[in-house]
């Protein structure tokens, strides 16, 4: 299946909100920008995911930036998808509620190297997204997870869901989501 991509310009409202899959995603998010790319299924990352504005290195800091970028799955998993780079770099918070951060074919073929991701991962159950054996990669990708220090300050990338159970309705098309915590 084949699909258009769909380009929007102008200055969003820190929400991208697609009704079913979003099948690629890769690139960079400009300076001073916050977002949340949520799907009611899979979000398929297909490339390097990162902040414009953040201190390389190892371990990589987006500390005393106001970049932002929350990806977010309702009902599906946020997956690393085989056209992914060896050595991928993930800025953003990836939260698959139901399912899981997984990669992709990750206990097949070579290893692929590292998967940086600077932000955090929350999700339903453990995703794989490679194999080991005796500390050494056989498949797959090796995580190199680095917690964004800004979250503990109280930093969430916008409408980002910050409570166990929480749900989103819209009002009208140019509404922002008003979220609520469910008891």
């Amino acid at each position: 299946m084949s699909c258009t991509p769909t380009t929007y310009t102008g200055l969003p409202n820190g929400m991208l909100y697609v009704e079913g899959a979003v099948t690629s995603l890769a690139g960079t998010l400009q300076k001073d920008t916050q977002l949340t790319v949520a799907a009611t299924n899979d979000v398929i990352i297909t490339g390097n995911l990162m902040y414009e504005n953040y201190t390389a290195g190892s371990p990589p800091s987006a500390e005393g930036t106001t970049n932002l970028l929350g990806v977010l799955s309702w009902t599906g998993n946020v997956r690393i998808g085989t056209s992914a780079p060896n050595d991928l770099t993930i800025h953003a918070t990836l939260m698959a509620l139901t399912g899981e951060v997984v990669a992709d074919n990750f206990n097949t073929g070579s290893p692929r190297g590292t998967a940086t991701m600077l932000g955090g991962v929350i999700e339903n159950t453990y995703g794989g997204i490679g194999t080991t054996s005796g500390g050494v990669l056989i498949t797959g990708y090796a995580r190199n997870l680095v917690y964004d220090t800004r979250m503990a300050k109280g930093m969430a990338p916008p409408f980002f869901p910050t409570t166990g159970r929480a749900i989103s309705t819209l009002t009208g098309l140019t509404d922002r989501p008003n979220w609520q915590q469910l008891p």
